[in-house]
């Protein structure tokens, strides 16, 4: 199957931590994920648990790797 994409995805393999804000802006959970793929119109996260809200912050772990 080919892929129509305007901008190619890049492959990732990062640990990040997941906070899920609520309607105030409120932090309301934090949990572990990892980007799969980045391109210029997004960033595609696998997470334990479904993000139910539009508005999240994501944070890398710096493992000190630099591979």
């Amino acid at each position: 199957m080919d892929e129509k994409r305007v901008s190619p995805r890049t492959k990732c393999k990062k640990l990040i931590y997941i906070k899920l804000v609520d309607l105030e802006g409120q932090i309301d959970r934090q949990v572990l994920g990892h980007i799969l793929n980045i391109s210029k119109g997004g960033v595609r996260i696998l997470s334990p648990l479904p993000i139910e809200t539009k508005h999240i912050m994501m944070s890398t772990l710096d493992s000190g790797n630099k591979s």
